[in-house]
């Protein structure tokens, strides 16, 4: 047996072997050219007749083979495999040197459990012919069945051997490794790859890839620093990817030698490894060291836009948002490059990003007060109004009528902004039209509304229009006119299946036809809430929806009322009676279709909390809920959960 097995390894490895049987191919190509052209040494010449007789009797063999095969092809896709054999087998007696007919063999018998007959197949056929990917990897796929690791994995490096282009399959055989389970193998199989130049970036690539998925950071950010030194140009951006990977390897300081090394003037790339060494010394919080390349840069020592991408940088850092001594390096940060560039194109960009990061940071703090929003708004006013804000233009516009509608309740204000963004700018976008058809609904202006919407109904535009649509059946809905709101988004629903706007207006449609079986006052109350809802009055909305609650015990909208009405008083400040109402939601409506993402949802809102609480609502929705479509989102946020808490940790 291991002499046959030798034999056949040794058909992929070329050598003097392969070179003879090189030469006997082409002396047979010789032979029979010679016989073409002198047909009467070799055979007697055909009539013609015959021959076109012979051509279309090939014409139909070929066809029949090509539906046979096809065929069998689709029999192993449905899992029948012994009826996909049987017409394999048949085509095999026909056809004995059809690569494709014994790929497609061998897969089946690997499919049925039976790899010695797979590995019979291939090495008898690769005995005598070249070998092909598929082949190769079904042969190993065989011996891995049988329980013959090492071999399989001669097997799939014979295809390794050859020219520079066998670079090409590396990562092809690093992944069979790596689905054997062999993740060492797979990552050295990788780093030989990247010997080949050719082939160098892709499994570059994939062995960081395969490094991070095993948690070795620290190999991973090596790689990555190779990689990029031996790319061509560097784009600023892509030091977050590397800065991840620090993060991920605990930010030692070997690695940060390493990149100062690589910072070192003269060096190839020594601008990017120097900003990126910078960015580093701030995760690593030793700031004096970071003070002086800005003090550089403040002093014109580095480039406008590695200026600009280094504070961009800062304010991506949110995990550190908060710290005191980051928060001064960032202020000093921000006001050295405000005073060296705010009479520049870069200027409201920066102001953008400030203002952005001051809203987030007052979002998430319960006690801001409205004076913090007013003076957010004004900042957002002076970027709006700047005369070099031209590219921020819609997005400030954007921000501040957000500020406006959604923690000002002044929609008029909103609209006010957004059309005069559309003015100056001389254009539209999908985000500014949803966000003025939001303050329109906010408003309760409803013939200015549907005005308004029924312009967007017409625009050319069709993801404009469905959107004005959608944007006139939510107003019927709104302004009480329930069964105009039914027709209208039934119809968008039924027209247009695969637009964003049709789940929700179908969703809309079928609780409103439902409810009015009931009468008009549960769906006046829900609307009541929406209304307040849509201008930010989020404890206001939810107390509407607690009367309808109390009110219309049995109302089909009673659990959509509990689902609305927790994220609202959660928007509110008010968490525990948002976990109350989600609480009342699962257990007196266990088969509703929110009941599954109620669970999911409590899950959410625990894990900073309670983590073992959290990952007791997720097991409970994934033990009741075995086919809900987000079962995999589920079980997701429950593994990951679960590897920080100890045994037995979790809450029944």
């Amino acid at each position: 047996m291991n002499r046959g097995r030798n034999r056949r390894i040794r058909i992929f490895s070329g050598g003097a072997g392969a070179a003879a049987a090189r030469g006997r191919l082409a002396l047979g190509a010789v032979i029979l050219a010679l016989a073409v052209i002198c047909p009467g040494e070799g055979a007697r010449a055909r009539p013609a007749g015959q021959e076109q007789g012979d051509r279309g009797q090939d014409q139909r063999d070929n066809a029949v083979f090509m539906r046979e095969h096809a065929r069998a092809a689709r029999l192993l896709s449905q899992k029948s495999f012994n009826e996909a054999v049987r017409v394999l087998e048949r085509l095999h007696r026909d056809h004995p040197q059809s690569r494709e007919v014994i790929e497609l063999l061998s897969k089946c018998y690997l499919q049925m459990g039976r790899p010695a007959q797979a590995i019979s197949f291939l090495e008898d056929y690769l005995r005598r012919n070249p070998p092909s990917f598929m082949m190769i990897r079904n042969l190993g796929e065989a011996y891995l069945d049988t329980g013959e690791k090492e071999q399989a994995v001669r097997v799939w490096h014979s295809i390794l051997e050859g020219d520079d282009d066998s670079g090409q399959y590396y990562g092809s055989v690093a992944k069979m490794e790596w689905d054997a389970g062999m993740y060492d193998r797979a990552l050295e199989t990788l780093r030989e790859g990247t010997k080949f130049e050719k082939f160098f970036i892709q499994n570059s690539r994939e062995l960081i890839r395969l490094e991070m998925l095993l948690d070795r950071s620290q190999d991973a950010f090596r790689d990555e620093l190779i990689l990029l030194s031996r790319s061509g140009e560097l784009n600023l951006r892509q030091a977050s990817g590397v800065l991840e990977s620090f993060r991920e390897a605990g930010l030692p300081a070997d690695l940060l030698s390493l990149v100062d090394s690589m910072a070192v003037k003269g060096e190839r790339h020594s601008r990017f490894f120097r900003y990126l060494h910078t960015l580093m010394l701030v995760e690593r919080d030793e700031y004096e060291e970071a003070r002086a390349y800005v003090r550089d840069s403040a002093a014109g020592g580095e480039e406008d836009q590695e200026a600009y991408g280094f504070a961009v940088q800062l304010f991506l850092m949110k995990h550190k948002r908060g710290q005191r001594d980051f928060e001064a390096f960032l202020g000093e940060t921000i006001d050295l490059f405000m005073e060296r560039y705010k009479a520049t194109h870069l200027a409201p960009g920066m102001i953008y990003l400030m203002t952005e990061r001051q809203l987030e940071t007052a979002a998430a703090d319960p006690g801001t007060g409205r004076a913090e929003y007013e003076r957010i708004r004004r900042m957002l006013e002076e970027l709006v109004s700047h005369p070099l804000g031209g590219p921020y233009l819609q997005k400030a516009a954007l921000l501040k009528a957000g500020v406006e509608l959604e923690l000002l309740g002044l929609p008029g204000e909103a609209l006010t902004t957004l059309g005069g963004a559309i003015r100056r700018g001389r254009t539209t976008s999908p985000a500014l039209e949803e966000l003025r058809m939001r303050a329109l609904l906010a408003s309760g202006r409803w013939s200015e509304a549907e005005k308004n919407l029924g312009r967007l109904a017409g625009s050319p535009d069709s993801n404009l229009a469905v959107m004005g649509e959608y944007g006139l059946g939510k107003m019927f809905f709104l302004s009480g006119k329930y069964n105009r709101a039914v027709d209208k988004l039934s119809a968008l629903a039924r027209e247009h299946p695969g637009s964003e706007w049709a789940n929700d207006a179908l969703e809309i449609a079928i609780l409103t036809k439902e409810s009015l079986q009931e009468g008009e006052a549960p769906l006046n109350l829900f609307t009541a809430g929406l209304r307040v809802s849509l201008r930010g009055g989020y404890g206001e909305a939810a107390d509407s929806l607690e009367a309808l609650q109390n009110r219309y015990k049995g109302s089909v909208l009673v659990p959509r009322s509990l689902w609305v009405g927790s994220a609202w008083k959660r928007s509110a400040g008010r968490k525990e009676e948002a976990r109350g109402d989600l609480q009342r939601l699962c257990e007196l409506y266990p088969l509703h279709e929110l009941a599954p993402r109620a669970l999911e949802r409590l899950g959410e809102y625990w894990e900073a909390e309670d983590p073992a609480a959290a990952a007791g609502y997720y097991a409970r929705a994934l033990d009741r809920y075995p086919d809900d479509p987000f079962a995999d989102r589920v079980r997701s946020r429950y593994i990951r959960i679960r590897k920080i808490l100890p045994p037995g940790g979790e809450e029944e």
